[in-house]
């Protein structure tokens, strides 16, 4: 897995447009990052906050892949695991059904003191999602998200768009075009996941976890005794 995810992000690092619609959306500073209520604020990444002025020319002089590539290999090391979200069929009704799994996920591992981050390039590169797939045990499959989870220092929060707002809401009205229950409903999120991350929390410090799964999202929301019984160490 850590060899995809070098190999995506070298890609995306030679990649003029990637570079551009990053630096698009990156925030130096609190005052940048509040001020549209979005993108990709520095600290949160661990990375020190910065004055417009100077962050561009300091990012120039020590983003390179390098660097990044030598990062999220120390990261990947360090973690206690790795999710890959995967749709049953590469249709819109099963990108969302992957993100819902995700979503249910990152509560779960945040309500038991576990952090969580994306390392999506072997989704982002469409390229790599092959060997993704036949690397988790899912050949012909749509890879659709990978996450990284661990115990880690907790990290500042980028901002986010208010619901009100037309892109959110215009996600919204897609789910609810798609006939699938968005991400958040009005009833509030079922975390069914709980027992499945439980098992996890209660053997991260041994460091026995080799491999979880395959789990389809169905069973996902009714995790429990049968599903553990299907880990593999």
């Amino acid at each position: 897995l850590r060899d995809l995810v070098i190999a995506g992000n070298s890609a995306q690092m030679a990649d003029p447009a990637f570079m551009a619609e990053l630096m698009h959306w990156l925030r130096f500073n609190p005052a940048a990052a509040m001020t549209p209520g979005d993108g990709l604020y520095s600290a949160a990444s661990g990375n020190p906050a910065l004055p417009d002025w100077l962050a561009p020319r300091l990012f120039d002089m020590v983003f390179t892949a390098r660097a990044e590539n030598a990062k999220y290999a120390r990261q990947i090391a360090t973690s206690s695991g790795v999710a890959v979200f995967v749709s049953a069929r590469d249709e819109p009704e099963h990108w969302v059904q992957a993100g819902r799994a995700c979503q249910r996920f990152s509560l779960q591992a945040t309500a038991l003191g576990l952090k969580t981050a994306y390392i999506n390039q072997p989704v982002e590169v469409s390229a790599l999602r092959a060997d993704l797939a036949a690397l988790v045990g899912l050949p012909g499959r749509r890879p659709d998200i990978v996450m990284r989870f661990g115990r880690a220092p907790a990290m500042p929060m980028s901002a986010r768009r208010p619901v009100t707002c037309r892109p959110v809401r215009a996600a919204l009205m897609a789910c609810e075009r798609l006939k699938v229950q968005p991400p958040l409903s009005a009833m509030g999120l079922t975390l069914q996941i709980g027992g499945f991350l439980k098992h996890l929390i209660d053997r991260l410090d041994d460091f026995r976890i080799r491999r979880v799964g395959p789990l389809r999202f169905d069973q996902i929301g009714q995790l429990g005794g049968d599903v553990r019984r299907g880990f593999h160490e």
